[in-house]
């Protein structure tokens, strides 16, 4: 695996809660550089890479719930691509039908602006298509986000758990020296 594939690999798992830098090493030395292995590789082969039971299982609700918020906000972007890509369609074969009814009911002159009609129906397709690729890539765009701000809300929720404990490094606490603690108490 490449460095920086590793190193985004690694990236992405610290953003599922309970995951620092090195489990998330540990799940990518073992294969499991994705959300999406990690959330089907089941408790026991998550504990048979040496993660504790408590947390192999906490590390496999955490991955569900991120995936399954991974795939509701792509499944939203699907259907709004489809949905536009249908109106698309429908907008095109409308015009389509509107011109070629045009052409049949008149003379020469009717001819011509048939014609113009085709061409301005192929205009107007291009341009649906063109609003198509527009709104699809906004929808992509927004699924991306969604992505990032789970990632970020992952983090956040992560850190504000340790941004109450400031001077702290896990559970132990700071504590100066007794004579450090004699001038502070001195001074009140």
């Amino acid at each position: 695996m490449a460095k920086d594939s590793r190193e985004n690999s690694v990236r992405v798992l610290t953003s599922i809660p309970g995951v620092g830098k090195a489990t998330a090493e540990k799940l990518v030395n073992a294969g499991y550089d994705t959300v999406e292995k990690v959330s089907s590789a089941g408790k026991e082969a998550l504990e048979a890479i040496g993660l504790g039971a408590g947390k192999a299982d906490k590390l496999e609700k955490a991955s569900l719930e991120i995936l399954g918020t991974m795939k509701s906000a792509a499944k939203k972007a699907t259907t709004k691509t489809k949905s536009a890509g249908k109106k698309a369609s429908a907008s095109a074969k409308t015009t389509g039908k509107k011109a070629k009814a045009a052409a049949k009911k008149t003379t020469q002159k009717a001819k011509k602006a048939a014609k113009t009609t085709t061409q301005k129906a192929k205009k107007a397709t291009k341009a649906t298509k063109s609003k198509a690729k527009e709104v699809a890539g906004k929808a992509s765009a927004k699924a991306k986000q969604a992505k990032e701000e789970i990632s970020e809300a992952a983090r956040a929720k992560k850190n504000t758990s340790n941004d109450n404990v400031k001077g702290r490094k896990g559970k132990t606490l700071k504590v100066g020296s007794l004579a450090e603690m004699m001038k502070r108490w001195n001074k009140n």
